[in-house]
């Protein structure tokens, strides 16, 4: 879990691969088509809970209260929680290369938007708030990464978490 731009899908796709477990994107439960058709509550809800229920998964998102199930059921969590300045430049970077591409992530609106959550999201979010409350409510095994070195060194060691 983290902030928009803070490495959540890169992550866990390199966790996917590197430990054999299926990635899913929480974006892919809610959207029917991404960033423009939403999928009705009930769907969604069904859905995220037959691939929690699932013995192994891994799961990314920034979706908040709909997600406590899998809380619930979480073996590890990892909590990208990097400063906003690093997140911000990689929102940036992720709007360039979005513009070359054409694609949603080439929206200025969007990204700019998703820079200022991103200094947001420690202080006074919603979903920032409702990650603190998952982790003191819960008390799962935690990795919480503050840094991008701390994140590599996290990817690197990653094949011992089997």
């Amino acid at each position: 879990m983290g902030t928009m731009g803070s490495g959540k899908t890169t992550l866990a796709k390199k966790l996917s691969e590197k430990l054999g477990i299926k990635h899913y994107d929480l974006d892919d439960v809610v959207w029917i088509k991404k960033f423009s058709k939403k999928r009705a509550k009930k769907k969604r809800y069904k859905k995220f809970k037959e691939i929690v229920d699932k013995k192994k998964w891994i799961i990314e998102g920034v979706h908040n209260n709909w997600t406590e199930y899998a809380f619930k059921k979480v073996e590890l969590l990892i909590w990208l929680d990097l400063n906003p300045h690093n997140v911000a430049s990689q929102l940036i970077k992720r709007y360039i290369i979005g513009l070359i591409k054409r694609n949603e992530r080439g929206e200025f609106k969007t990204q700019w938007s998703a820079v200022k959550y991103a200094y947001k999201y420690r202080k006074d979010s919603n979903k920032g708030k409702f990650h603190k409350l998952m982790i003191e409510k819960y008390k799962p095994n935690l990795v919480h990464i503050k840094t991008r070195r701390q994140l590599g060194e996290f990817v690197e060691g990653s094949s011992e978490l089997k």
